[in-house]
């Protein structure tokens, strides 16, 4: 959802599943599935949830906490090898867990899967948003960064 409102222009809740619907009505969809799923439905309820980063909180379709991008210097690859850089990029969107994947527990599931930021998702590595603000808190103190 949070792509089509970045990259389809839906900005509304009501715009994003007209939207969904539309691009959802031109897929053929196993008939055991019911769509709107209730996570679905949820999310349109809360929109802000599915256009922004989840550990940032800046859109999807900006730059990660809305800072400026930096240059990134040239990165010698041989001709032989696939290219991943735009992967690479800070911005770029990935799929980020809220919670971090456990063996042997189902929880990469629509409520512990989100849209985020590359920088970001890379950030919170194994740990949730949670364990991640606690762990950026103390290195902002540490380095006598906290303006509040």
């Amino acid at each position: 959802m949070s792509v089509v409102a970045a990259l389809y222009g839906a900005s509304e809740r009501q715009q994003i599943a007209e939207r969904m619907a539309e691009i959802l009505a031109a897929h053929e969809v196993d008939p055991v599935v019911s769509l709107p799923s209730r996570e679905l439905e949820r999310l349109l309820r809360d929109p802000q949830e599915i256009v922004l980063c989840p550990l940032c909180k800046a859109p999807l379709a900006s730059t990660v906490a809305n800072l400026p991008e930096r240059e990134r210097g040239t990165v010698l690859q041989p001709e032989w090898r696939s290219s991943k850089r735009e992967e690479g990029v800070g911005s770029s969107i990935q799929i980020t867990h809220l919670k971090p994947l456990v063996e042997s527990v189902i929880i990469h599931t629509a409520e512990n899967v989100r849209y985020g930021h590359r920088w970001c998702n890379v950030s919170m590595s194994d740990h949730s948003i949670e364990e991640t603000l606690d762990f950026m808190e103390h290195v902002v103190r540490v380095h006598g960064r906290c303006k509040g």
